[in-house]
């Protein structure tokens, strides 16, 4: 690739994908794929169908105002034409005047009360549309929101997770703006179909009229042709030039109050300082512009023109005209074709960049519409699981399961051919270090995922052959990635139970029962306290912190924080549970560490006030300290790399040997549920 004596490499070269194109712009190095024509009409027609689903939404959402706010819209944009049209007719008629020697003063007068009855009618209608726009926007967002929340609520795990992680989140608004930029684009290419016509009746012959629209069309056509923009182009670009990299690393250092701090402290200021100009330096005029503009530069000067020079063929005409043919010649008609060229090249100019925006917006909406419509992996059963519950609690089965999570690039499954059960009623314990798939194991059993292999058996019946809501609604699972909600505190913990959320009785006993009661009491608003303040947009010029302004005052009243703990919002969590512990559908409770900020008495009491609750349900405890539990545990099961290597209650497995040496629950509870309790 050759390079200026600036290092700005100038042709393009290939990557290994033919369809990648790499150019080095001043630091930028920029990877592309040129979109050609047919490619550009493909995308069209794909967002066809989205086209239509919104034209129906809009419609049913807005039948009277919408149709009337789309013809609006359509009539702004072609009050140019008209208006012009208006204008050129008033200047026609006062030339004839002006030859002949007497004027038409009732079509002079005509056309002039026209003019200012469409400009009245033109400011009015612009009004009312920007009114209209505002009801008509609101309900088409509200609707989008709608579509998104439900799917967001009702999707699975996996695919909430693959959303995150491969979706970038499209602002409802912008499905409206897609929509109003093709209207616009539409008003537009009338407003140029209008202009043309009205030119074509001002000359003599067909040809004459084909060979304007040549004149008018040909330099914003041949200009959109050359143009040379990225924005065309889908295009990536990452910063190659080693200088200005580590420039932008040093700006970090010093930008970012956690590393200023040690370089202060640790006398490496002027370092930086040296550092960020030496490599100013080397840098030397190496461009650092965005990459976009950089590449609009490189335009042809020749292809730009013979653009310019078709602009200029219409004037020569004219020019040509008045020299050879003087008696079809009139001033009027030059500044009215004048106008003609500048309005429609304007128009074009305008209407193209029109069409790649709406193309790019409506790929996105397609994109949101399919993804509305994504069905759940996890396929729903038929079975209702109250009418197979025991009054005991819930029976469990594991038969050869194996699972590794969606996506994961491994080749370890996260467990590998697990097989137990569990009775009715029944505590049991699940222990292991970190990693082994104790979680794993309760994501199964709650059916957040379905395994690779083998089969999950609920009361005697696969998982699987259950309807899902009926299985959430007999479990109650606190897990150690505890929350408080943007709501009270009575309703973060009524919630558990939506049966009976506006219990206030039944909500101070959960959170008695999960030591929540004491911190709760102590707020301003106790239980109706919002510890995490519901979202807030926040719009406006920016005020500093600094500013003593009554704005500035205002704007820090937005910015609430939540000054509660870690163990605080575990409390609450746990009072949630036990809320949920209040309704009789819960047949099953697992607690998932659930008590990693609490000390080792609350975690103790917190485990305790759960047991009290085991009547009637089968209970699951995963914890690192379970030195307390385990001894009232029913079946300890004891994970190791995703494999469930013993299992049995604490007597039978602290007297496990194999070849004279104890087994891995006894080396995990000498380390750990001593120590336990030692500190109690």
């Amino acid at each position: 690739m050759a390079s200026d004596s600036k290092g700005h490499e100038k042709t393009s070269e290939h990557d290994s994908d033919s369809s990648i194109h790499v150019l080095q712009l001043g630091v930028w190095r920029v990877f592309f794929v040129k979109e050609v024509a047919l490619a550009r009409w493909h995308r069209f027609k794909t967002v066809l169908p989205t086209v239509k689903q919104l034209t129906i939404d809009f419609s049913e959402l807005a039948p009277v105002l919408f149709p009337l706010y789309s013809l609006a819209i359509i009539f702004l944009l072609v009050d140019g034409t008209i208006l012009w049209h208006l204008f050129s007719r008033i200047l026609l008629l006062v030339e004839i005047g002006l030859v002949e020697g007497r004027f038409d003063y009732v079509a002079i007068a005509f056309a002039v009360a026209a003019r200012v009855a469409f400009a009245v009618l033109f400011t009015a209608v612009s009004c009312w549309s920007r009114k209209a726009e505002c009801i008509v926007q609101n309900r088409i967002v509200h609707h989008v929101d709608g579509i998104m929340f439900e799917w967001k609520s009702n999707a699975d795990l996996s695919v909430t997770e693959d959303y995150h992680n491969n979706h970038e989140e499209l602002p409802s608004t912008h499905v409206w703006y897609a929509y109003r930029d093709l209207l616009t684009a539409l008003g537009r290419a009338l407003s140029i179909v209008g202009q043309l016509y009205y030119i074509a009746t001002l000359v003599q012959t067909k040809k004459e009229a084909l060979l304007h629209v040549f004149f008018f069309l040909g330099k914003p056509f041949t200009r959109h042709i050359f143009r040379h923009s990225l924005w065309e182009k889908s295009w990536i670009a990452t910063s190659t030039d080693p200088n200005y990299n580590r420039m932008q690393s040093l700006n970090t250092i010093v930008s970012k109050p956690e590393y200023k701090q040690e370089i202060m402290t640790n006398g490496g200021t002027q370092y930086i300082i040296q550092e960020y100009r030496k490599a100013r330096r080397l840098l030397g005029d190496a461009c650092a512009s965005y990459p976009a503009a950089q590449y609009s530069n490189q335009e042809r000067i020749e292809l730009r023109v013979l653009s310019e020079l078709l602009g200029q063929l219409h004037m020569l005409y004219c020019l040509a005209t008045a020299i050879l043919s003087p008696s079809n010649f009139t001033f009027s008609r030059v500044v009215m074709f004048h106008n003609a060229g500048q309005m429609i090249t304007a128009e074009f100019d305008a209407m193209l960049e029109d069409m790649n925006l709406v193309g790019n917006s409506l790929t996105s909406v397609t994109r949101m519409y399919d993804l509305a419509h994504t069905k759940n992996v996890l396929k729903d059963g038929h079975l209702v699981h109250s009418k197979l519950a025991s009054n005991l609690g819930m029976a469990l089965t594991m038969e050869n399961v194996s699972f590794s999570y969606p996506g994961n690039k491994s080749d370890e499954n996260a467990l590998h051919d697990v097989s137990f059960s569990i009775r009715p009623g029944q505590l049991v314990v699940i222990v292991g270090a970190n990693g082994c798939g104790k979680s794993t194991l309760v994501k199964l059993l709650t059916r957040l995922y379905d395994c690779d292999a083998g089969r999950v058996l609920v009361d005697g019946a696969d998982i699987k052959t259950y309807k899902r809501e009926s299985l959430h609604d007999a479990t109650a699972v606190l897990t150690q990635d505890t929350h408080i909600y943007q709501l009270s505190l009575a309703e973060n913990i009524g919630i558990g139970n939506p049966c009976a959320a506006d219990d206030r009785m039944l909500i101070m006993e959960a959170a008695r029962k999960g030591r929540a009661d004491g911190f709760i009491e102590k707020c301003v608003e106790k239980y109706d306290t919002v510890i995490e303040p519901m979202v807030t947009n926040v719009m406006g010029a920016q005020c500093s912190e600094t500013d003593d302004t009554p704005l500035t005052k205002i704007h820090q009243g937005f910015q609430k924080k939540s000054d509660v703990s870690g163990g605080e919002r575990q409390r609450v969590a746990a009072s949630r549970t036990f809320m949920r512990l209040t309704s009789d559908t819960v047949k099953l409770v697992v607690a998932d560490e659930p008590s990693s900020n609490l000390d080792p008495e609350g975690e103790w009491e917190l485990f305790k006030n759960l047991r009290d609750e085991r009547q009637g349900r089968t209970m699951i405890f995963v914890s690192h300290r379970f030195g307390h539990l385990t001894k009232h545990a029913d079946l300890i099961l004891c994970m190791k790399n995703g494999r469930l290597i013993e299992k049995g209650t604490h007597d039978e497995l602290m007297g496990k040997t194999e070849n004279g040496e104890h087994g891995e629950y006894h080396k995990l509870y000498q380390i750990q549920a001593r120590a336990f309790t030692e500190v109690l």
